[in-house]
């Protein structure tokens, strides 16, 4: 929201890419796909990674929602542990 001069505008701070824009306006075929969706886990899997680099025992807060239910997997996947 800005507020300016006793004028209020409400517009988006920002907007995720449209898929096919990042393609060139292309469909994006199968592979290319894949490959997002493999960039996607890895950047995922990684920033969970460099959180649980810590002295002492962690444990996350689960609102049982799909993205805490998605950090619990890859904290199990890259620990080992329940």
């Amino acid at each position: 929201m800005i507020c300016q001069s006793g004028k209020i505008l409400i517009k988006p701070y920002w907007q995720l890419p449209q898929i096919s824009k990042m393609a060139g306006e292309e469909k994006v075929t199968a592979d290319q796909e894949k490959s997002l969706i493999d960039e996607m886990q890895y950047k995922f899997f990684a920033s969970v990674k460099e959180q649980l680099m810590s002295d002492v025992p962690l444990g996350p807060f689960l609102s049982g929602g799909l993205d805490s239910s998605m950090v619990v997997a890859s904290m199990t996947h890259q620990t080992n542990s329940r």
